[in-house]
C-alpha cells in the first residue's frame, strides 16, 4: 500500500515515520534531506568539519578479474578506465578497484561491512561460489565472518550476536543535554532517542 509523503507529497511504496506522529510518512529522499540540514547544524555547533562519508581503495592485479567477483558477490560495478573501477553497493559503500603500479604488491586491503544479516549474507555469497569464514559469535559482543578477494583484500561482516548485554546510557549535564536540544531556535532530536521504526512491514529481521 503506498503513503504520501508528508514532506514532498511523493507517492512512495516505502517510508519512515516518527513514534510521535505515525500518521505523518517521510520519504526515504526527504529522510537524506533532514540527515543533511542535522550534519550542517552538527558542523556550525561544534565549528569543525564532519565525515559524511569515506571509500576504500583495494590495490589488485587485475581489475577485469576484481570487477567480475565483485558482481558475483552482489556489487554493482562501474569502470573508470581499464585501470580502475568501483564497487557499488547500498546508499555510502563504494570500493575503489585500483591496478597496483610495478613497485606495489596488490591485496592487503581490510574493510568490515556492519549488516543486520551476516548469516543471509554470507548464505547468499557461498551460494555465488565464494569461500566464506563463518560467520561466529565473537566474545567481544558481535558475529562476524569473512571473506577474501582474489588479491588478498578481506572483507569481514559483523553484526551484534543476540546474546550482547545492553550497554549502560551515558550521562551528560543539563548544561551539555540544554546545548544538544536547541540549535538556533529550532529544536534537535537527542542522539540518546532510538531511532524510528521503519513503516509498513519494513522493521529489520535483526
Amino acid at each position: 500500500m503506498a503513503a504520501t509523503c508528508t514532506c514532498c507529497s511523493t507517492s512512495v511504496d516505502w517510508w519512515v515515520r516518527l513514534r510521535s506522529h505515525p500518521d505523518l510518512p517521510i520519504c526515504h529522499n526527504c529522510l537524506a534531506g533532514l540527515n543533511g540540514q542535522r550534519d550542517g547544524q552538527l558542523q556550525l555547533m561544534t565549528g569543525t568539519w564532519l565525515i559524511t562519508g569515506f571509500d576504500p581503495i583495494f590495490k589488485v592485479a587485475d581489475v577485469t578479474r576484481s570487477v567480475a567477483w565483485f558482481d558475483g558477490a552482489g556489487f554493482e560495478t562501474s569502470f573508470h578506465d581499464d585501470t580502475y573501477a568501483f564497487a557499488h553497493r547500498d546508499r555510502n559503500l563504494t570500493i575503489h578497484l585500483a591496478q597496483a603500479a610495478d613497485d606495489e604488491l596488490p591485496g592487503h586491503g581490510v574493510l568490515y561491512i556492519h549488516c543486520q544479516e551476516a548469516d543471509r549474507v554470507a548464505e547468499e555469497w557461498r551460494q555465488a561460489g565464494i569461500d566464506v569464514e563463518g560467520p561466529r559469535d565473537e566474545d567481544y559482543g558481535k558475529r562476524e565472518g569473512s571473506v577474501t578477494d582474489p588479491d588478498g583484500n578481506v572483507i569481514s561482516l559483523r553484526k551484534p550476536h543476540s546474546r550482547r548485554r545492553c550497554r549502560k546510557p551515558m550521562t551528560r549535564s543539563r548544561s551539555q543535554a540544554d546545548q544538544g536540544a536547541r540549535f538556533g531556535g529550532r529544536h534537535l532530536p537527542s542522539h540518546e532517542r532510538s531511532a524510528p521504526p521503519l513503516a509498513r512491514g519494513t522493521e529489520p529481521t535483526a
